[in-house]
């Protein structure tokens, strides 16, 4: 039988990347297993995905528009919140900031208060994945609580040309669930 309610609070980073917009099938997946989930949405994913449509699948949405001197909303007060954090999809951008401790958005100053697992799952064409600054970026982040998981090669519609091609892509939602539990698990 599958876990559904289970006393865990889920931070959800969303950035804007191609599979943003199936994003809310993730969204409700999580809801449905897990009691707590609110989502962080960058400004770039805002443009390709309404906050509104994404504020009625979750318990909270935060944005960079959030007042960092609100104690309710701050960053610290939701690194300490989460149990575990998933950066779905990844762009090159956030795993280039983070690897490198560039807070300058409410996400990656999140992201960079977490002690806890952080679970950045990559989504972005085979060009930019093989760039050796993106590989150094992940290689810098390895052996930390940031955890880069590397979904499987699938042709998907690419944004940038307009056409399907080889990229590599988000997790299904099985794999999802059975990673954020392992780590979970592993925070005991």
């Amino acid at each position: 039988m599958e876990e559904q309610n289970i006393e865990k609070k889920i931070l959800l980073c969303l950035t804007g990347s191609g599979p943003l917009l199936g994003i809310a099938e993730y969204i409700t997946f999580l809801t449905v297993r897990f009691k707590h989930v609110r989502v962080i949405i960058s400004d770039n994913a805002a443009k390709m995905l309404p906050v509104a449509a994404i504020t009625q699948l979750c318990e909270k949405v935060y944005t960079d528009e959030v007042s960092f001197t609100d104690k309710q909303k701050s960053h610290i007060a939701l690194t300490r919140w989460a149990d575990i954090t998933v950066v779905l999809p990844a762009t090159a951008n956030i795993i280039g900031k983070v690897a490198n401790g560039i807070a300058d958005n409410f996400m990656t100053t999140t992201l960079l208060s977490s002690s806890k697992p952080v679970l950045i799952y990559p989504c972005m064409n085979n060009i930019m994945w093989g760039n050796p600054v993106v590989q150094k970026n992940v290689e810098v982040l390895s052996g930390t609580q940031y955890k880069v998981i590397v979904g499987q090669e699938s042709e998907s519609f690419e944004l940038a040309s307009g056409k399907m091609k080889k990229n590599i892509a988000i997790p299904s939602l099985d794999e999802l669930r059975r990673v954020v539990l392992e780590n979970l698990q592993e925070e005991r």
